[in-house]
């Protein structure tokens, strides 16, 4: 098990520590770990990690009765709910919608409902149902480094999706003590409401992508990368068609952290043969190529000022395809 963990890290440790000379960005980490260490602080990143996992189509208005249960505790508990220090950026806390079947939180509920259910289940039942040592022991352990994870991350709105892993080691868990702690009976009808709910869920959750794919006009697969910013998707096809109008065979990459990327690469002409981001003032600058001079640029964001050179090659047009989306391409 150990070098199936290992080996698929090997290569990223290996960039990580050539490009930033450690493990992992130091950035990255002081921006994802709570900044304070004091308990009240701590317990109410808890609870807005945690929490997070609970709005249920099932329950009724879950999503305002969790969002005020954890502005009540941090208020009693004299907390700044959006203090920097638990919340990136000082972002506001909310709860996201109980009807939400993105692939970030589908299940999530299901899962976290299970799990405190087990955990009050193994309380009641500890000394009913002998359990052996090793089970107990992986149980107690899944249970306690998902709780650390809540306690420790710094909250976002994206939070749900680094829990994955977290909530896939609960499944076990939560196998293993409906298992040894229920008898058969209450068990198997417990066990059909699980597989019952698991079909629900998943049955709205290929409604909600199927919809995301074939809402747009011919079901066109591009344009279900921008199910959920649709405006996004004519500008991005001008600047496609653009570069299929100029025939160019390599584009470079001007964007921002929110600007869609792979869509791009579906959707650009099968003329092009390379993409490469251009202009790059990160740590992983030092992969350049010095010497790649693209046909065209494709730059998102705030208008740049024509002439641009990069590696020695000047661009000096500049065709506005949308609201923030330009392409830069040099004369013939």
């Amino acid at each position: 098990m150990i070098p199936a963990i290992l080996l698929p890290l090997i290569p990223e440790t290996l960039r990580n520590l050539q490009t930033f000379s450690a493990i992992s960005d130091s950035g990255v980490g002081r921006r994802q770990l709570i900044g304070t260490l004091h308990p009240l602080y701590v317990i109410v990143n808890f609870l807005k990690n945690f929490t997070f996992n609970l709005p249920s189509r099932y329950l009724p208005d879950s999503s305002s009765l969790i969002l005020r249960l954890v502005r009540k505790i941090a208020f009693l508990l004299h907390v700044d709910l959006n203090d920097v220090s638990i919340a990136e950026d000082g972002r506001e806390f909310f709860v996201h919608g109980a009807a939400e079947y993105g692939h970030d939180m589908a299940v999530n509920p299901l899962i976290v409902y299970l799990l405190v259910f087990c955990i009050l289940l193994g309380i009641w039942a500890c000394r009913r149902y002998s359990v052996k040592r090793i089970v107990l022991g992986y149980s107690f352990i899944a249970a306690i480094c998902f709780m650390v994870f809540c306690a420790v991350l710094r909250w976002e709105p994206f939070v749900s999706r680094y829990m994955l892993s977290y909530l896939a080691l609960l499944c076990p868990l939560i196998a293993i003590q409906l298992q040894n702690r229920l008898p058969r009976i209450p068990r198997y009808a417990l066990a059909a409401v699980v597989i019952l709910l698991c079909v629900a869920d998943l049955s709205y959750q290929s409604i909600y992508h199927w919809t995301m794919v074939t809402k747009r006009e011919a079901g066109q697969r591009p344009e279900g990368y921008f199910a959920n910013r649709f405006e996004e998707y004519e500008p991005y096809a001008a600047v496609c068609a653009a570069i299929d109008d100029g025939g160019y065979n390599s584009v470079g990459l001007s964007m921002g952290g929110d600007d869609y990327e792979y869509p791009l690469w579906r959707m650009l002409p099968d003329e092009v043969m390379r993409i490469e981001h251009v202009g790059v003032t990160n740590q992983s600058a030092g992969y350049a190529d010095g010497s790649f001079q693209p046909d065209c640029i494709v730059w998102l964001g705030t208008e740049p000022d024509a002439p641009y050179e990069y590696n020695g090659k000047t661009y000096e047009k500049c065709r506005e395809c949308g609201e923030g989306h330009y392409l830069l391409y040099s004369s013939p």
